[in-house]
């Protein structure tokens, strides 16, 4: 039983190695099977038919020999087409459609059904009705004569119960390779759900985790702030870099926040940061007029991307409200992988340039910062984080 369950290295462990078992005992055991038909046929006399049953008994041990070279379903479709052939052949020069080897016809397209498509497999089955026509309508037109069906023998006895072993334990094989893979299926599917629930299970904790971190964040940058106020009361030479400080500060607490409330780890969206810095910042502003356009695209970045491009639209407000301008316009638009912020409805002409902060943020966000008489453009890409 060892022998009948190897299977050629070609198909170890790949998605066919279970058919190919079976495959495998099918094409051990046709041999066999045919050696006594022909064995019986000697005995008997019948040369016809002993010259076809030789003839498949060459065939399988060539089909066999192209099936452990690999060639799976090319030996299936020879064994087929040329067993059909046999057969009829076999038939025609014994009983006709009243010969027991008729029932080799269903054995055929069994064998056949384990590997072949559904187009194969109707070919498959045609050939056989086209062997069944013609040993019955062959036989009304008087095409061949049929040996006279004779009385029972232990010879047909015989043949007809190697025909239902042989069939039998293709049967069987496709069967047992059938459950154990069906086995297989679900120990893989029960181990997958374990998998995935022990990854749901760390991915939580990992999340619980970044949520802590966000707050704890949060907290420390609102002790830096009510440090901030506190100086600023003391020492009022320092207010501008304190007031710079509290900018910086704002804008990372702003991003935290947005990560802790979408329980995102790294990642968040530019749109959602642009508004939360401009509703923040919009009534501490001397310009009476505020329009803000951040349009309708998402675009998610890494955070220490967000913090350096907020940091940057902040410093550009602060630098254009300082003018006393009593319009300011902030638009941003994204398109692919390129964002553009555009701020305008002012005049730049009383100062030359904008501030050291900004060019180094400018430099990090590898972009470029286009400045006008009446607007600053800053635009750099990125590519979408999905």
């Amino acid at each position: 039983m060892k022998v009948l369950k190897n299977v050629p290295s070609h198909y170890a462990g790949s998605d066919t190695e279970s058919i190919a078992s079976v495959l495998n005992t099918g094409y051990l055991l046709l041999p066999f099977f045919l050696a006594i038909i022909l064995i019986r046929q000697l005995i008997e006399g019948d040369f016809d038919i002993m010259i076809v049953v030789g003839a498949c008994l060459v065939f399988s041990l060539l089909a066999r020999d192209q099936f452990r070279k690999g060639r799976l379903r090319q030996s299936v479709v020879s064994v087929v087409i040329f067993f059909n052939i046999a057969l009829t052949l076999a038939c025609t020069f014994g009983n006709g459609i009243n010969d027991i080897g008729i029932i080799g016809y269903p054995i055929i397209i069994g064998f056949s059904g384990i590997i072949l498509d559904q187009k194969k497999l109707a070919f498959a089955a045609s050939l056989s009705i086209i062997g069944v026509v013609w040993l019955v309508f062959g036989q009304l037109q008087g095409l061949f004569n049929p040996l006279p069906p004779s009385q029972g023998s232990p010879g047909d006895f015989m043949v007809t119960a190697l025909l239902v072993i042989l069939g039998g334990v293709v049967a069987f094989s496709l069967t047992s390779n059938m459950k154990q893979s069906l086995k297989n299926v679900e120990r893989e599917i029960s181990k997958s759900k374990k998998d995935a629930e022990n990854l749901k299970k760390r991915t939580d904790e990992k999340l619980e985790i970044i949520e802590e971190i966000h707050r704890t964040v949060i907290n420390s940058l609102h002790q830096i702030q009510e440090l901030i106020d506190h100086k600023q009361g003391d020492i009022n030479e320092l207010n501008p870099v304190y007031d710079s400080l509290k900018r910086k500060v704002m804008v990372i607490e702003a991003a935290h926040e947005i990560l802790l409330s979408a329980q995102a780890p790294i990642n968040l969206d530019i749109r959602e940061l642009t508004i939360r810095l401009l509703e923040r910042i919009e009534e501490s502003l001397t310009t009476s007029t505020f329009h803000i356009d951040a349009g309708n695209t998402t675009h998610i970045v890494p955070l220490d991307l967000a913090i350096n491009y907020g940091i940057c639209l902040i410093e550009l407000i602060h630098e254009v409200d300082n003018t006393d301008n009593e319009m300011l316009s902030v638009k941003l638009s994204i398109s692919e992988n390129v964002i553009s912020l555009r701020l305008s409805g002012f005049s730049l002409d009383q100062f030359e340039k904008q501030g050291i902060v900004i060019d180094l943020l400018t430099k990090q966000l590898k972009g470029s910062l286009i400045r006008s008489s009446t607007e600053f453009s800053l635009s750099f890409k990125y590519l979408t984080e999905s």
